[in-house]
């Protein structure tokens, strides 16, 4: 084992397993490189969601409507 490295188990369906072996073999990574690559955009798209939820949230406390206005009160 690499120093660094955990190694975990998760079970998945069956069919979901040949999803991931399939997917790996086509863009030629092994399946751990797969899921961390997959886990990698999992924390991307959480982080770029609480984000836009909080510029939501502010363009709303101060009445922005357009992405002009956003760009003029961001500036």
């Amino acid at each position: 084992m690499q120093v660094g490295r955990s190694i975990i188990n998760i079970s998945v369906p069956k069919a979901l397993e040949e999803e991931i072996s399939l997917l790996a073999k086509q863009e030629k990574k092994t399946k751990s490189e797969l899921l961390r690559e997959a886990f990698s955009n999992y924390k991307f798209i959480k982080r770029w969601t609480k984000i836009r939820s909080l510029g939501q949230l502010t363009a709303e406390k101060f009445n922005l409507e357009s992405y002009d206005e956003i760009e003029q009160f961001a500036a």
